[in-house]
């Protein structure tokens, strides 16, 4: 009883909060638009969950990519702080427009829209007023602490989204948010030079660790992902799309950091760690062990997984 009296009167605080905020800087939110950037170099990391997103952009940052402000990182917490020890990579501003786009769209990540509710996802439609509402009241992320998130949209509604981006991410930057995977194009609207890096694992090692977040874990849910990832190139600049192994990271660690060093190097101006990040693969880690067998798996994954593999770096 005490519990829910508890959860109740904490939530009533976050909307009382929330509203106070939204209505402080009601004029500034009323008049917020989101636009393309298009002088902005960026890395946007694509991939299904709990297929090896994290560990590659901890390789990544050693190579001289951004990843913002460590306040306004999602952090590991609960069940998190074993699954992903050193972070997720994940700026909020980025997480909090998956949820609200879920919102708008009726889905979750580990249940996405369908194709014709993500096309009609529009970010000059949003209704900003509401989508902080939503993230602050609705959604109450605590992987990210209340003030920070209050400190980070106050910092984007008063100096506006190009101050935002510049005044958090030096360049190049890199956006990773698995439940962002199926919103490419919105990604590319935002960011017209941006650069994709699609990260795939094998299906039974992907699933068998969906299974630690979420009961919804299936082939068809792993085929959802990697299906349009693998489809990219029907929507984006094929140049402009590079697809990684998360396995083949693991099991042939210098080989795939050193191409994944020189695609980074050839799209940015950046001067890499090398040795600093294969440092970051710890192949004693349980979560990290590759699995590359296909047997006992629907043909239709199997033939997917395959595809991905022959477009690796």
């Amino acid at each position: 009883m005490m519990k829910r009296v508890y959860k109740k009167v904490r939530y009533l605080i976050r909307v009382v909060a929330a509203k106070a905020f939204i209505h402080k800087h009601k004029e500034q939110i009323k008049s917020f638009r989101i636009h393309p950037l298009n002088d902005a170099e960026i890395l946007v990391v694509q991939g299904m969950f709990r297929s090896g997103t994290s560990l590659t952009c901890d390789v990544i940052k050693s190579l001289g990519v951004d990843f913002g402000p460590e306040k306004y990182l999602i952090q590991p917490v609960g069940k998190a702080k074993k699954l992903n020890p050193k972070g997720f990579f994940e700026n909020y501003f980025f997480t909090s427009l998956s949820y609200y786009i879920h919102f708008l769209t009726g889905s979750k990540g580990d249940d996405p829209a369908e194709e014709i509710e993500i096309e009609k996802v529009n970010f000059r439609n949003f209704n900003w007023e509401d989508f902080v509402f939503h993230n602050l009241v609705t959604i109450n992320d605590r992987r990210v602490e209340w003030r920070y998130k209050v400190e980070m949209f106050k910092e984007l509604f008063d100096n506006g989204w190009e101050a935002f981006i510049s005044n958090n991410f030096t360049s190049p930057f890199g956006v990773k948010v698995p439940m962002l995977a199926l919103y490419s194009v919105l990604m590319k609207e935002l960011f017209p030079n941006a650069v994709f890096l699609v990260v795939f694992r094998n299906p039974k090692a992907v699933l068998k660790s969906v299974e630690s977040i979420s009961s919804s874990s299936s082939y068809e849910l792993y085929y959802r992902y990697n299906h349009s990832l693998l489809n990219l190139e029907k929507k984006l600049p094929k140049d402009k799309i590079f697809y990684l192994s998360y396995d083949m990271l693991i099991k042939e660690t210098s080989l795939t950091v050193n191409n994944l060093t020189a695609f980074i190097e050839s799209e940015f101006k950046v001067v890499p760690d090398l040795e600093r990040a294969k440092g970051k693969i710890d192949v004693n880690l349980i979560r990290n062990s590759p699995q590359d067998s296909v047997e006992e798996m629907p043909n239709n994954i199997s033939t997917l997984y395959d595809s991905l593999k022959k477009k690796a770096l």
